[in-house]
């Protein structure tokens, strides 16, 4: 699939892209974020416009991601979007250094098993338009993020949040309705 910047890249094989992307994080400036951008275009499911992905952000399978436009990813970001879950992000969304999203987690069904033998489950993360995640928030597997939402710093979201909300704290509780 061919995309109207930065197609070309798709003649490299994803496996090279995905090499690419991951040797190229460290890279600062507006170099660095263009070249991220397009390796990321490259490789993802769909990323919008005016996208930037800043350095020592980490994206694992980043097939399984969607970034709608106007998105910023400060750096120390982690995006674990899984083989099958995936992350889902809206438009106008700005997130802070430091920011986890995961969209795996480990069963522990089997009390016969060690906890690293259990399989692992994965469900989609999907968040709203107009988003701000504060410093060092979290995001675990299958979780919802309404729109127009403020996540605090430090804040772990262990339940769906609601459109026109704050939450903060661990586990996240709502701070007020905006």
């Amino acid at each position: 699939m061919a995309h109207k910047f930065g197609g070309g890249i798709n003649i490299l094989p994803k496996r090279t892209r995905n090499k690419l992307f991951v040797r190229c994080r460290r890279i600062k400036g507006n170099l660095g974020i263009g070249i991220r951008y397009v390796l990321l275009k490259s490789l993802a499911e769909s990323v919008g416009d005016n996208v930037a992905i800043f350095p020592d952000v980490y994206i694992l399978h980043p097939e399984n991601l969607i970034v709608g436009h106007n998105v910023s990813i400060q750096p120390f970001s982690y995006l674990e979007c899984g083989n099958v879950g995936g992350i889902e992000i809206g438009n106008d969304v700005s997130i802070a250094h430091g920011v986890s999203m995961i969209a795996t987690n480990h069963g522990f069904s089997d009390p016969t098993l060690c906890i690293k033998d259990q399989p692992l489950t994965e469900e989609k993360i999907i968040i709203g338009n107009d988003v701000w995640f504060g410093a060092k928030s979290t995001v675990l597997s299958g979780k919802k993020i309404g729109s127009h939402c403020i996540i605090a710093a430090s804040a772990v979201v262990t339940k769906d949040v609601e459109d026109r909300t704050i939450v903060g704290g661990v586990p996240a509780k709502v701070i007020r309705r905006i």
